[in-house]
């Protein structure tokens, strides 16, 4: 085994990925070894344990997850793996005799396609280069804002009425990096959301610039650029034909025309419409063909924890009542709608109805929605020398076989790639613990609101 050949991808919390080629995995299956495929790098992911991911959220997903093999990891292949896997995350894979194969979305997607490329082309074209982003959960105004447990009422906060959970949870990250910092100082001089009323690059980003059709995905990422986080980055990047997948590390950021690139990639390959439904909704989009109750089943939204949590400790799980307010699909949290904070809640048309679907469903939806709201995506590009041009439209291709992974997108003789990664299994934390935690971010929310309506 040449473990020249094997790339260190990256770490998560229980799991290292690794990169290298078809070729050289002693075992690959043979969905793998289709023509269109053998060109292809492909990841190999290890853990100790078994890789369990969300099945709700891999069948919705599953056009841009790509498919799914588990091999057994030999000796050879483990020695090459363990070799080139820092130390410091070598712990991660100490004694794992499996690993799973998934696609690597960092390939250059005009090689996968074996896209012709002139001589005169090559020399025109600049970098080819993959981004990752975290979009995070979209927000709806809540339909369930109220449950009836064993003779209690318990309500969803207000705050969670107005506010996406992303501006509650920067409001927390400053509230924690304070503390970690001990600099009290920071947490009451950092501004909120609703306040910041300065030019356009520093306006804080929100999820639903991207799920939001009446909102722009390139404002969006404009947005994130400036603040990017954990959920903006360039993962790789060579020049087009290089064969090092790790790529030039020193491209660490894009330009403004390149981000739009990839954002007019994102809304084309339609990644962003079943994503937005496993957050908000906790299982896959209805079939057009599915029965109208079974349709209207799978549009229900899931239950907001704090009220998901109550009901776990019932007494008569089948005794409770939900607090229901007319849904308005169409109303913007704090980020984008400033009048949010005017606009009147409709407690008085608040009535309480028997659940619409059972503890168990509500619970699964939750997990379902928790995994989503934390997906990748990975936006692969080969791109010629110059900004995009604005003024051709993406397409999406077809025809690409299902094994490759991903959907590809063209805009002139640029070729894009989506795909999505992050889909594990969130049931290992119990309900209580997001309920805690939930607690947490919606509590230092209101504190430092609180603190700027002071000062």
């Amino acid at each position: 085994m040449r473990d020249s050949q094997i790339v260190f991808l990256g770490a998560g919390k229980a799991n290292v990925v690794v990169d290298l080629p078809i070729a050289d995995l002693p075992s690959a299956p043979s969905s793998l070894r289709t023509s269109a495929a053998k060109m292809q790098r492909i990841a190999l992911r290890v853990r100790r344990a078994a890789h369990k991911e969300c099945a709700e959220c891999y069948r919705a997903l599953r056009a841009y997850a790509g498919c799914r093999d588990v091999i057994t990891l030999g000796p050879a292949l483990y020695n090459a793996i363990e070799a080139v896997v820092p130390p410091t995350h070598r712990k991660l894979i100490t004694g794992a005799t499996e690993a799973t194969v998934v696609p690597n979305f960092a390939s250059i997607p005009a090689h996968l396609l074996r896209v012709d490329v002139t001589a005169a082309e090559a020399r025109g074209r600049a970098v080819d280069y993959a981004v990752e982003v975290k979009p995070k959960g979209a927000w709806q105004s809540p339909q369930v804002v109220g449950i009836v447990v064993d003779g209690e009422t318990y309500w969803v906060e207000e705050a969670k009425r107005r506010h996406c959970r992303y501006g509650q949870m920067r409001c927390y990250k400053d509230v924690r990096d304070a503390k970690k910092d001990e600099l009290p100082a920071t947490m009451a001089s950092a501004p909120p959301a609703h306040t910041e009323k300065t030019s356009s690059p520093s306006l804080p980003y929100c999820p639903n610039y991207l799920f939001r059709t009446s909102l722009s995905t390139r404002e969006g990422l404009r947005r994130l650029m400036h603040s990017p986080q954990n959920n903006l980055k360039v993962v790789r990047c060579c020049p087009s034909g290089a064969q090092s997948p790790g790529g030039d590390p020193t491209m660490t950021t894009l330009t403004v025309s390149e981000l739009c690139g990839v954002a007019d990639a994102i809304d084309a390959s339609g990644v962003l419409t079943p994503l937005s439904h496993l957050q908000l909704c906790g299982c896959a989009p209805p079939a057009a063909d599915e029965p109208a109750d079974v349709a209207a089943d799978k549009q229900l939204p899931v239950l907001d924890v704090a009220l998901l949590y109550r009901w776990s400790l019932a007494k008569d799980k089948d005794a409770v009542e939900w607090i229901m307010l007319p849904g308005d699909p169409a109303a913007h949290c704090s980020c984008t709608a400033p009048d949010t904070f005017s606009r009147a809640l409709k407690v008085d048309e608040a009535r309480r109805v028997r659940p619409m679907l059972d503890y168990e469903t509500c619970k699964e939806r939750f997990y379902v929605s928790t995994t989503a709201r934390d997906v990748s995506l990975i936006i692969a590009v080969s791109s010629r020398r110059g900004a995009p041009d604005a003024s051709t439209a993406c397409s999406r291709l077809t025809g690409v076989p299902a094994d490759v992974g991903g959907v590809f997108v063209q805009r002139g003789p640029d070729v894009y790639r989506v795909g999505v990664v992050d889909l594990d299994d969130k049931k290992h934390k119990t309900l209580h613990h997001y309920y805690l935690h939930d607690r947490e971010i919606v509590e230092a929310f209101l504190n430092q609101h609180r603190t700027s309506l002071t000062k």
